[in-house]
């Protein structure tokens, strides 16, 4: 069978499983007895976990597909060819807009078969609400099955390309695109939906709890809090791998150019990790704590996940350049459709679950009684807000040149000083957050500290060594308006005493509980510390690894006595290799070099190996570059060769970036990852517990 006729299968099993859904409302149509429940249950779930096998199946035609050269498949010839490695043949699945909308669907396919699961677990006072989240999963699989199918992965070559002869299939395919063939390109975009999945199943769930809330069973949210939480902990701890390792990509590939550009699919993908985040922290909700305390989990966790349809929208519909986007809009008005009806259901789910806590709120005179945990809930809150309001600044600087543009008539793009501007100022004063509201560390509340703190952030902002420590360089800070060109000239040094202090409160809150706590307790605060603390350190030295890189551009002639200087570099090439490489046509696909170098620095060697350069004359004479990284302990040093095109007179030129603390970077990250796994791990463990010794 076809992968094309199995996600056809797989549609119609999701579509059975919301026809079933109305069975219960109206007569069967073999008689007028209505279907037992259970029966009607036990039909979904199997429909479900069928759609679930045919979407699997749909996915692994394409994949083999693309292993065995299947050129007369449209997606094969275009992402993959017969001299490329078995690897790169495997990971073009995740090459292209069509494959990608497979994989993705594939994915929800399989979170909905948990929603089902959680569903005929579900006590009776939680099934409706367990039964919407499954029914809505359900909506999420036909609609992305239906994307699927629009974008069609499975179109043959013939027909996609009708000039050419019926039934023609090309001997040979175009190829990876040279940037997708990093080796960390499927891990990333692999990590990437599998957090999108779970964040999916997030969202099913907040939206089942809001709609109870909204019919007047309030405690909804407080029940399903719990499960919500370890899917939302889930996601958020598969979101931050997949950055990381996005960030490893972007390091090594010359075309994303650094780190991080602010590309706009980088900047969406942040905010939905920011927006997570912000969930995560949000008060619990209690007796005698308002509507906004009760919504605000359900409700960030279900915004994030329409973050992630906006962050495909803009990725597949051209709104944006980036180097992200996929050729071609078919799918935009199916995303765009999709993405109006999620925030449609949301504001309203929303809405109504408002309205019935207020009315709960009215019933119970006990909620008039002063509250005692709402002193405590300012910690989590201000943690919340500063997130949420980062998250809407990101999306705000997506936004805003759609708007413009349609507007004005004409191109209109923000510069990467407003995201940089902005983003520093919310990064200080969530570190401030951090060191302020930490539960249990003593600089809780310590006027004294907090003032000392302040006082260095102002020196700090005002010490800026050399003009590489000031938030924006000169260039960029031209044609800004008065108070940005202020703003851009402090020093990232402003960065460091809210980084000390909030690390500061961090680790005295790690000490203070771990001596006092039990095995679980001290996970999950051994979990929290390292996330706080990869967090800070991610912040600064991100922040100041980018302003304090410094590049230079140098001619070199291989095999040359000397090498060539630039005070106190040096660098020398030894060789250069040339190599052609053929496709099954005899024709040259690939022509590469090869160039040999070291790299001194005050007579100490830094770095040493090949750069490489290989230039597609398929692909109109494309060239791609692949970087010599050498990392050190403190510094990282980059080698990027320009090809003998670029050559002139004096040598062939290189280029050598020296790159501050970016091990502090990968460690940061690390520790925010590994944190997040020790604290997911605690809640798995807690809830896997008896309820008499999980509250203990």
């Amino acid at each position: 069978m076809s992968g094309q006729a199995l996600l056809v299968l797989a549609a119609v099993a999701s579509g059975g499983v919301l026809l079933l859904a109305l069975l219960p409302a109206a007569p069967t149509l073999v008689g007028a007895a209505r279907v037992r429940a259970p029966r009607l249950q036990t039909a979904q779930f199997l429909l479900t976990g069928l759609a679930a096998i045919f979407a699997t199946g749909a996915a692994l035609d394409l994949a083999l597909r693309l292993v065995a050269g299947g050129f007369g498949t449209r997606y094969v010839w275009q992402h993959t060819a017969s001299y490329q490695p078995l690897g790169q043949r495997v990971s073009a699945l995740l090459a292209g807009q069509e494959g990608t909308l497979l994989v993705w669907s594939l994915v929800v396919a399989v979170f909905a078969l948990v929603a089902a699961s959680l569903a005929r677990r579900a006590s009776l006072a939680d099934a409706a609400a367990a039964r919407a989240a499954y029914l809505t999963m359900t909506a999420l699989t036909l609609a992305l099955l239906a994307t699927t199918l629009r974008s069609d992965p499975f179109l043959s070559f013939a027909d996609a390309f009708p000039t050419v002869a019926a039934g023609t299939v090309p001997i040979e395919g175009r190829g990876l695109n040279p940037v997708l063939q990093n080796p960390w390109m499927p891990l990333h975009t692999a990590l990437t939906f599998l957090g999108y999945g779970a964040l999916a199943l997030g969202f099913a769930l907040a939206l089942g709890q809001l709609l109870a809330a909204g019919r007047g069973d309030g405690r909804a949210i407080e029940r399903g809090r719990a499960t919500l939480m370890r899917a939302a902990a889930g996601s958020w701890l598969v979101l931050t791998l997949a950055i990381l390792s996005g960030l490893l990509w972007a390091y090594e590939e010359m075309t994303f150019g650094w780190y991080w550009s602010w590309d706009p699919v980088e900047a969406a993908t942040l905010a939905i990790w920011l927006v997570l985040t912000a969930a995560l922290h949000a008060p619990a909700p209690a007796a005698h704590g308002g509507p906004a305390r009760w919504l605000a989990t359900p409700v960030l966790v279900a915004g994030a996940w329409v973050l992630v349809v906006f962050a495909a929208f803009v990725t597949r519909s051209g709104l944006h350049p980036s180097v992200h986007a996929f050729a071609g809009g078919a799918t935009a008005p199916f995303l765009g459709t999709l993405l109006a009806l999620l925030g449609a259901a949301l504001t309203g789910a929303t809405l109504a679950a408002r309205a019935g806590l207020r009315r709960a709120s009215r019933d119970r005179a006990a909620d008039r009684a002063p509250d005692p945990a709402r002193p405590a809930a300012r910690a989590p809150w201000a943690a919340t807000t500063l997130l949420s309001g980062l998250g809407a600044m990101v999306i705000w600087g997506l936004t805003f040149p759609i708007l413009a543009t349609r507007i004005a008539g004409r191109p209109i793009e923000l510069e990467t000083a407003y995201f940089n501007l902005w983003g520093s100022l919310f990064a200080i004063a969530i570190l401030f957050t951090l060191g302020l509201t930490t539960p249990g560390a003593r600089l809780r509340g310590d006027r004294r500290a907090l003032t000392v703190a302040l006082l260095a952030t102002l020196l700090a902002a005002a010490l800026a060594p050399s003009e590489r420590w000031r938030l924006l360089d000169p260039d960029q800070r031209v044609g800004l308006a008065p108070l940005y060109q202020a703003w851009g000239q402090l020093s990232a040094l402003a960065l460091l005493p809210p980084g000390l202090y909030a690390l500061a409160a961090t680790l005295d809150r790690w000490t203070r509980r771990w001596r006092d706590g039990g095995a679980l307790e001290r996970l999950r605060e051994a979990g929290l510390a390292l996330v706080h603390a990869g967090f800070v350190l991610t912040t600064v030295a991100l922040a100041l690894s980018t302003l304090l890189t410094t590049s230079v551009t140098l001619p070199v002639v291989p095999g040359a006595g000397e090498p060539t200087r630039a005070g106190a570099l040096a660098v020398h090439a030894t060789e250069l290799r040339r190599t052609d490489l053929s496709d099954a046509r005899g024709a040259v696909v690939e022509q590469r070099e090869a160039l040999a170098v070291t790299v001194a620095v005050g007579g100490t060697q830094v770095a040493g190996g090949t750069a490489e350069l290989t230039t597609y004359p398929d692909r109109g004479q494309a060239r791609h570059a692949r970087v010599l990284i050498d990392r050190g302990i403190w510094t990282d040093t980059q080698v990027i060769y320009h090809g003998v095109a670029e050559s002139g007179p004096a040598g062939l030129p290189v280029t050598v970036r020296r790159i501050p603390l970016a091990a502090a970077v990968w460690w940061g990250l690390l520790l925010l990852a590994g944190g997040a796994g020790l604290g997911l791990a605690a809640r798995l463990a807690r809830a896997a517990r008896p309820p008499a010794e999980a509250g203990a």
